[in-house]
């Protein structure tokens, strides 16, 4: 089972969770029906300010197959 801790969200866009000691970004991907994917942050991207996150989320909301290769799966929504 994994330890997952909720760090903080920006309503409609992403949730940032420590998942086993790892950062993951869950990225919101609007649809026909709404549905989530997370991926692993880099060691880069976990200071990233509020702004900078909302960008990256979107950055991977436009770009995803970019992001596959750090992708999470099962996605993380707690």
């Amino acid at each position: 089972m994994d330890n997952i801790t909720e760090l903080c969200s920006s309503q409609w866009n992403y949730i940032l969770y420590s998942v086993n000691g790892r950062t993951v970004i869950t990225v919101i991907f609007f649809d026909i029906v709404d549905y989530y994917r997370s991926f692993y942050l880099l060691d880069s991207e976990i200071t990233l300010n509020e702004k900078a996150l909302v960008n990256l989320a979107e950055n991977i909301r436009n770009n995803a197959k970019s992001y596959e290769n750090r992708e999470r799966f099962p996605a993380v929504f707690v």
